[in-house]
């Protein structure tokens, strides 16, 4: 079914894909029905530094997304447990989202033992106590890298020129 509107008459028009895109572009950004088929220079350079602007967003948007995962695979070192470093993925947190849960439950018995990342060490969990500490430091340690990076994002969005998007540095 071709998109159809109602122009300035009442006429009802129907548009081809490419005029739809035109259309909706325009409804948009109403300086495209202008387009001047012989650009000058200076709006080519403004068209290029847009384009190049945005580009760079996105490089810089994955580049954030990329530390975030590079984090979360290298796990969390533990306070209560210092200075064992433990998994984030999402099977470790699927493991201790369960040990939280049921860590009052009559059949779970104690001590608990868990493997550290990389399993080159165990860790002892004696009590509820101790697994609900380490089920918290597992989701705060999540949330600061999910977190810090959704701030990142935000602040990369928001740059409007080149200069202020290369302020905004991956520091984690």
């Amino acid at each position: 079914m071709p998109y159809a509107y109602k122009d300035s008459g009442g006429s009802i028009l129907a548009l081809s894909s490419k005029e739809r895109t035109l259309a909706q572009a325009q409804t948009v950004n109403p300086d495209i029905a202008s387009v001047d088929p012989n650009p000058s220079q200076a709006e080519l350079a403004a068209y290029h530094g847009a384009t190049n602007l945005f580009l760079a967003k996105v490089n810089k948007a994955a580049a954030v997304d990329r530390r975030t995962e590079e984090l979360i695979r290298e796990g969390f070192v533990s306070t209560i447990a210092a200075p064992k470093r433990f998994a984030l993925d999402p099977r470790a947190m699927s493991r201790y989202t369960s040990f939280y849960v049921a860590r009052n439950e009559t059949w779970f018995t104690y001590p608990l033992v868990i493997n550290t990342h990389g399993n080159d060490n165990l860790q002892i969990l004696p009590n509820a106590g101790a697994v609900a500490s380490l089920f918290e430091e597992a989701v705060t340690a999540l949330r600061v890298y999910i977190d810090s990076g959704s701030d990142l994002k935000v602040a990369i969005r928001a740059a409007s020129n080149r200069a202020e998007l290369d302020a905004v540095e991956d520091n984690r």
